[in-house]
């Protein structure tokens, strides 16, 4: 059985409606996520937090991220459960351990493994931010995508998750 993502702006594949419960904040909403496969983590962005009503001041470990966009301040949030639609309309559940919450995005960092000190990597374009009202999209990385097998369709406008059983 497969979950269907769409092909969206940029070329991106979005899973939408993808119901997230987070125990340790007592929220329970639908959300949407691209899909990124070079994400290790599964991240809410901070528009998306802040839309859908999680305080990042609840969440107390803030570590630094760093990936290909530059550099940002993420919560972990624990006890998390993702709900998928199937084709078939009957929902499947993945539980994790965390899910990230993007608490502050950096314009300079220090990276506590190496000690760089990355500077300006980060621009928030405040003309983006005005016509994405929604903000930067939630990221749905491998920590959830490696119990799927990835296919897409003859046309590449869909992709299916294949639940790996």
């Amino acid at each position: 059985m497969s979950i269907v993502g769409t092909k969206g702006g940029k070329g991106l594949y979005y899973i939408t409606e993808v119901v997230v419960g987070i125990r340790s904040l007592n929220f329970v909403k639908p959300l949407d996520f691209v899909i990124d496969t070079g994400a290790s983590k599964t991240i809410i962005s901070e528009t998306q937090a802040k839309i859908h009503g999680i305080n990042v001041r609840d969440l107390k470990n803030k570590f630094p991220v760093i990936g290909i966009a530059g550099a940002a301040w993420v919560s972990w949030a624990r006890g998390v459960t993702l709900k998928f639609k199937k084709e078939d309309g009957e929902l499947y559940t993945v539980d994790l351990v965390s899910i990230g919450v993007i608490s502050a995005m950096s314009t300079s960092l220090i990276c506590p493994n190496c000690g760089h000190h990355y500077k300006r990597i980060i621009r928030v374009d405040p003309v983006y931010e005005i016509k994405k009202p929604y903000g930067r999209p939630n990221l749905m990385g491998i920590d959830v995508l490696e119990n799927y097998n990835v296919r897409y369709s003859d046309d590449k406008e869909e992709m299916y998750l294949d639940i790996i059983e």
